[in-house]
């Protein structure tokens, strides 16, 4: 980045950024909205983490972070299996119809 952009002040760069940022998150929360009003909000999650998942997966194979993950610390490992254990039976309940023993008959 800095061999593209050499000539440009780091002040006025960092502004740039920070208002190109807002802007695409504005623009992400916009359509988040109108696409969670065509489909239910657990089908909606499936399919934010899902996308977001095939964006992030290329990037960590080809970065290498991925080979780290097994060195993770232990509270590290503690947190990602809580996020799991919430995101699984989100997941689950995302698709209609489904009867789970401990998570019940989806009603949708």
């Amino acid at each position: 980045m800095k061999d593209y952009f050499s000539r440009i002040n780091p002040t006025v760069k960092g502004i740039a950024l920070a208002f190109m940022a807002t802007l695409g998150m504005a623009n992400v929360y916009v359509f988040s909205k109108a696409a969670l009003l065509e489909v239910s909000y657990f089908q909606f999650q499936l399919y934010w983490f899902g996308f977001a998942i095939i964006w992030i997966l290329p990037f960590l194979f080809i970065t290498g972070i991925i080979k780290k993950i097994p060195k993770l610390s232990r509270s590290s490992r503690i947190t990602l299996n809580r996020v799991c254990t919430v995101l699984c039976p989100a997941i689950y309940r995302s698709f209609p119809n489904n009867d789970h023993p401990y998570l019940g008959k989806n009603e949708e």
